[in-house]
């Protein structure tokens, strides 16, 4: 019930309800209620009267596809983003696609996401006539296993920016502003966009700066736990807890605050309190350190 009355403060933040109905904002994101979260489609629809441009629309698609999937479920079971402790060292990465942006979840994955498109692009986008192509498919089960990736989920993560794409030229392409970006609807295909010049952009500032001051984002205080050999965190809004651990999460972690994420609530715990996942973590104050590659 706490996170339901949660989700209502920030359905009122965002702009989608007012007086318990649904506002002119609300109606254009209501095709997206149960497929992404809000907050993410809200900014994605906003991009079309924000002067954004076609690269800030796609990297902001590629998010609202997995606001839902936290991005541990991107990573091979039982393996690691980034060997930060050195505890993995006889089982090194033979290839490194996490460790070069450090401060936010959602441009790591997204780097990633582009890494693949702009290398596999048939193979998250294509057809099922080309999915079955064994050597395509050998080649890119073979990079998912050099990097710590679940080849997998991630095809799913590529249905998932099919289906976001599909359904946000649905809402908007009739609209002057989709046109003015990107022509008919029609004409666009996820396979030709030059996802590695997008890859070695992003962040734009405007979209940086939206990641922060998305509603439903909170404050977090990390402490860390020998014992469990994790992080100990706390919602400095909401009083949530948890434990957090450094294998994941490609960001480095460290104890203090200046992080913000967003929570969502998971099983029931033996003492009928409900469990809390991190998702969306970011460091605000890294900007200035920012590693490229």
């Amino acid at each position: 019930m706490e996170y339901f009355h949660e989700q209502l403060a920030m359905l009122k933040e965002l702009g989608l309800t007012h007086d318990n109905t649904l506002t002119p904002l609300g109606k254009d994101v209501e095709k997206w209620i149960g497929r992404a979260d809000l907050a993410y489609a809200v900014q994605l629809q906003r991009c079309l009267t924000e002067e954004a441009t076609p690269s800030d629309i796609i990297f902001w698609v590629v998010l609202t596809a997995l606001s839902t999937t936290p991005i541990v479920t991107l990573r091979a079971r039982y393996d690691y983003f980034v060997d930060r402790d050195g505890s993995h060292t006889e089982l090194p990465h033979s290839m490194d696609v996490w460790s070069h942006w450090i401060q936010h979840e959602d441009v790591s994955m997204f780097r990633m996401f582009a890494q693949v498109a702009g290398l596999q692009p048939n193979v998250l986008f294509g057809s099922k006539l080309l999915h079955s192509d064994d050597t395509v498919l050998f080649n890119f089960e073979k990079w998912c296993n050099y990097t710590g990736l679940d080849a997998r989920k991630l095809r799913q993560a590529g249905r998932a920016v099919s289906d976001a794409w599909r359904l946000f030229c649905q809402i908007n392409g009739d609209s002057p502003e989709f046109r003015k970006l990107f022509g008919d609807p029609k004409s666009i295909k996820l396979t030709s966009i030059p996802w590695l010049r997008l890859r070695r952009r992003f962040p734009e500032t405007q979209s940086w700066t939206a990641l922060y001051r998305m509603p439903g984002t909170t404050s977090l205080w990390l402490v860390f736990d020998e014992d469990l050999g994790g992080y100990q965190w706390r919602d400095m809004l909401h009083g949530h807890h948890g434990v957090l651990f450094q294998d994941d999460t490609p960001i480095p972690l460290r104890e203090g605050g200046g992080c913000k994420a967003r929570l969502t609530p998971g099983r029931q715990t033996k003492g009928d309190e409900t469990s809390w996942r991190v998702s969306h973590l970011g460091y605000y104050n890294r900007v200035r350190y920012a590693r490229r590659k």
